[in-house]
């Protein structure tokens, strides 16, 4: 926050979370139909120019070309409560804050594990995995998730959320 607005650090004002993601983390943000056979694909983080799954206008599934460093969102998060929605952006822009390292690849980096499990290329987070209530952290992926649900603070003691006041009010849109 001392980098973005430092004046959060003193009180809270407001925060647009997209506004965040694209100009202080550099993401792109795209709102597609995320496919998955449950249909419980909420968001993506893609980290590497990656192909992702897509329901068309036709209703059926495509593979779309995703750049390097684009939040893919359901767009039926147009739909959600702004509460839902604010934090589900701040959930993505957690795991491209944190989680880089592990998903970037480095083109001129020879890799000795190109196929094995170590070769992730995004996060697609699942709406069962965006909940806050307390739940075993045992593989990789779900501590990964708790970091991202929790690196701003928590649901109710961050300055974000203090901010959501006034995007909840309307002053953000």
């Amino acid at each position: 926050m001392r980098d973005y607005k430092p004046k959060l650090l003193e009180s809270p004002m407001p925060v647009n979370p997209e506004h965040f993601a694209e100009s202080y983390l550099g993401i792109d943000i795209d709102y597609q139909r995320i496919a998955s056979l449950d249909n419980n694909v909420v968001g993506a983080m893609v980290f590497n120019d990656e192909c992702l799954p897509v329901y068309g206008e036709d209703g059926e599934m495509h593979l779309i070309r995703v750049p390097a460093n684009t939040m893919v969102i359901h767009e039926d998060t147009a739909n959600e409560d702004r509460l839902h929605r604010f934090m589900r952006f701040i959930h993505e822009c957690g795991h491209a804050w944190m989680h880089g390292r592990v998903y970037r690849r480095n083109a001129a980096q020879l890799s000795l594990f190109e196929n094995t499990n170590n070769n992730r290329q995004m996060v697609r987070c699942f709406r069962s995995l965006l909940t806050y209530s307390k739940r075993f952290l045992v593989t990789e992926e779900d501590f990964r998730e708790h970091q991202a649900n929790n690196w701003h603070g928590g649901k109710g003691s961050c300055r974000f959320l203090l901010s959501f006041k006034f995007f909840s009010e309307g002053v953000l849109t």
